[in-house]
């Protein structure tokens, strides 16, 4: 009898047994099936700075792009986004540089804008065109979708823009009986409140860090050329014949943006960024805390020629990436999802890309809580320089290049011999560089 239950015990031990065995097997069989799967996440690799390119302390740019990864993932529950932070603006070029000639390139990344032209030619940038529609295209400020174009093709596409506005001290226009300019003044007008305002015995000043680009782009001067560089235009000799007058007025002083600050400057040229970043508290404590100021468009030849000047952040998928429609549906929804466009546009000091958004009315709200009394910046002031915006000077030349040509220009401006020296300005810039 003591053998009979003594085995029936055995035997449901060794049931117990193998029952526990075929659970182990089964969770074993789903954790090694599972893995693989696990692992075949496609990843993408994203060349991103820290921070912002703009240089202003209140940017959360980097906030924003970590939500629309998430968001990006979680429609696509295969996709992994990854980036290497802490990556600064100053040493991104060279970080850039080392990961395209490893053969390393990002799967997209963005692009700075000195070295756009020179990666585009190189076929370091995929080109992109057959992935925008033209409603898409339509949707972009045009001077934004321009930015990221070479050789009538898109290698680019924006993330945002930031343009150049002419900040006004009212004050010390109001000390001579001068109204603060319209939006569509031009540079004629622009000379002669500088000429009215300027007082060296009382220290005021007519204009800070106005120079030979923002003249250039203002008499509707084009840089490049069929043939190269176009250096020796009547664009050109307009343009520095006026920074050659706007120095005249102040012979043997050093105008800073600093006594713009202390208010004794009538006009500093000034980006979207900077105009946010200080314009509302706390950074308005810090400065610009005792002037009363505001920002216009820029002055410009008439009223057919724009003269805003627009600088880009541009995004790039690389050709080699084994993910090319992937990466070009992530960079496409970083810059046309109206949600990441907002987003960035609230919490960053930059403006979107998309007419549809600046003229929201979220960011109409936003605009309003960052004024103050009546020189809030407008969604329609806003969105007129930004249509009729154009690429800054040195956005198709290399760094080098323009800081070779800005040389030989302030060479020429200290000389006093523009007219005899832009011809060979021009050979130089073509011929050696």
């Amino acid at each position: 009898m003591w053998r009979k239950k003594k085995g029936k015990l055995d035997m449901i031990k060794w049931k117990d047994r193998l029952f526990q065995y075929v659970i182990a097997f089964f969770l074993l069989f789903a954790l090694v099936w599972h893995f693989p799967f696990q692992q075949r996440k496609t990843r993408l690799y994203f060349g991103v700075i820290s921070g912002n390119k703009w240089n202003v302390p209140n940017s959360s740019t980097q906030q924003v792009l970590d939500q629309a990864i998430k968001n990006f993932e979680k429609d696509h529950p295969n996709v992994q986004i990854v980036y290497e932070s802490g990556i600064q603006q100053k040493d991104y070029g060279e970080w850039l540089s080392r990961q395209l000639l490893r053969g390393k390139s990002p799967d997209i990344f963005w692009v700075p804008e000195e070295n756009f032209t020179r990666l585009a030619n190189q076929g370091a940038l995929k080109d992109i065109s057959s992935y925008l529609k033209k409603d898409q295209i339509n949707d972009y400020y045009p001077v934004a979708i321009q930015a990221g174009c070479y050789r009538d093709k898109v290698y680019a596409l924006p993330l945002t823009i930031n343009p150049v506005m002419m900040c006004v001290n009212k004050d010390l226009l109001k000390e001579s009986n001068i109204d603060v300019p319209q939006t569509n003044w031009t540079v004629e007008d622009f000379s002669k409140i500088c000429q009215q305002v300027n007082d060296l015995k009382r220290e005021r000043y007519a204009v800070t860090d106005y120079n030979w680009e923002h003249a250039f782009i203002a008499y509707g001067g084009v840089l490049e050329g069929p043939n190269g560089m176009k250096v020796d235009t009547k664009e050109m000799h307009e343009a520095l014949k006026l920074i050659n007058f706007l120095h005249s007025l102040t012979p043997s002083q050093h105008i800073r943006p600093e006594d713009f600050d202390e208010g004794k400057v009538a006009f500093y040229p000034m980006t979207l960024a900077q105009y946010r970043t200080y314009r509302p508290y706390p950074y308005r404590v810090t400065k610009y805390s005792n002037l009363n100021w505001t920002c216009i468009p820029m002055p410009s030849k008439d009223s057919k020629h724009p003269a805003t000047q627009i600088r880009t952040s541009l995004l790039a998928v690389s050709p080699t990436s084994r993910q090319v429609d992937l990466a070009c549906e992530f960079a496409l929804y970083l810059s046309q999802d109206p949600n990441v466009q907002k987003q960035l546009m609230i919490k960053s000091p930059e403006a979107s890309v998309l007419r549809s958004v600046v003229k929201s009315r979220a960011i109409q709200d936003q605009l309003k809580k960052e004024g103050t009394g009546l020189d809030v910046l407008t969604t329609e002031r806003l969105d007129e320089m930004l249509l009729h915006g154009e690429l800054t000077v040195d956005d198709r030349y290399d760094r080098q290049k323009i800081e070779r040509l800005d040389y030989l220009i302030q060479r020429a401006l200290e000389s006093k011999e523009i007219s005899s020296v832009l011809p060979s300005i021009q050979k130089e810039m073509n011929e050696k560089w």
